[in-house]
């Protein structure tokens, strides 16, 4: 399998259901969740594959597991006594206050469900694509000793640095990403082996699969002429 220059390698698709992405997100799930409802993860891991198999949007799965399997986690059960104690101290109405505080853990809620919707389906669109490469090296199709992963960045604002450390890595398709661009160990905070880029909850990294010999020229042509300051990013 040969790309005709490094700017048209094969890249993660999200617009095309990939089987394996499929079951990659009905077999996996990370252990990071934190405190969830009765039947929790069985839930998430569902509506996560229904999302892989084209069903629904990443807004649906976050608004689904947000209703039905999350539950606050003890720091957000902190922020919430605290929120409360606040307006306690204004002197507002009981009223008031419990509108306020179920709109503050609504909130909470939210975002914590839309970080796990984003992550588990970014880690089941990875997972699913570097299985199929892998079928693909079965098969024949791709060569072994010709063709590596290479950990691809969102260059913006919202980049992390330990993310940004990792831009141009490359790695054979059987192995994991365990060093950054200075040849210093990585390591992601799910405590996994990072078989594909998945830094961090909500980490946008993809990756690249593409000759050995067109890495140096990708790592020219895209990282070096990169601008010093990073893009506004398009999400708030």
């Amino acid at each position: 399998m040969e790309a005709k220059n490094p700017m048209s390698s094969t890249q993660l698709r999200f617009d095309l259901i990939n089987p394996h992405a499929v079951a990659y997100a009905r077999t996996h799930l990370s252990e990071y969740l934190g405190p969830l409802k009765e039947r929790g993860r069985e839930i998430i891991q569902r509506e996560v594959t229904r999302a892989m198999s084209g069903q629904q949007t990443a807004q649906q799965v976050a608004r689904l597991i947000r209703d039905n399997a999350l539950a606050l986690t003890p720091e957000q059960v902190l922020a919430s006594d605290v929120y409360w104690k606040d307006l306690i101290k204004k002197g507002l109405d009981s009223t008031t206050i419990n509108r306020r505080m179920a709109k503050f853990n609504a909130r909470q809620l939210q975002d914590r469900a839309e970080t796990i919707a984003h992550t588990e389906i970014h880690r089941a669109a990875a997972g699913g694509q570097l299985v199929a490469w892998q079928e693909a090296q079965r098969q024949g199709l791709i060569e072994p000793e010709t063709m590596v992963k290479v950990w691809s960045l969102t260059w913006d604002d919202r980049l992390c640095a330990a993310c940004e450390a990792m831009d141009g890595v490359a790695v054979r398709l059987d192995e994991p990403f365990v060093r950054n661009r200075d040849g210093e160990p990585v390591a992601n905070s799910f405590g996994e082996q990072m078989d594909f880029p998945d830094m961090h909850p909500n980490c946008r990294c993809n990756m690249n699969l593409m000759r050995k010999d067109q890495v140096a020229e990708y790592r020219d042509r895209v990282i070096s002429l990169r601008p010093a300051v990073k893009p506004q990013s398009h999400r708030s």
